[in-house]
């Protein structure tokens, strides 16, 4: 089976692209929807941590479903899905939540 990067060239800068964009579109979400909803940034820890949740269950179970993405035989253990929650939950949901409350205006 040839790798991907052997048939589309431009596939990594792809990845990489939609992947930051991605990022960007999640780091948005939880911005705009702290200037209506305060408690998000009163409550940061939390909020990021429940936030993660949320990424990771949409990213796993409408994203990758709805893309081109192969799919695998058997569905991940148990294990694995914990440690990928565990990772967008401190890993994206906490830093977003800890940048938006350290950069937010005070009014």
């Amino acid at each position: 089976m040839p790798r991907l990067s052997q048939e589309a060239p431009g596939a990594r800068f792809l990845g990489v692209a939609l992947h930051f964009l991605i990022a960007t579109v999640a780091t948005a979400a939880f911005y705009f929807a702290s200037r209506t909803l305060r408690s998000l940034v009163e409550h940061a820890i939390i909020a990021g941590l429940l936030y993660g949740v949320a990424v990771y269950l949409f990213m796993n179970f409408v994203v990758i479903p709805l893309s081109a993405v192969p799919r695998r035989g058997a569905p991940p253990p148990l294990s694995g899905r914990i440690i990928g929650l565990l990772i967008i939950m401190f890993c994206v949901g906490l830093p977003i939540a800890a940048i938006v409350r350290r950069f937010e205006r005070q009014a």
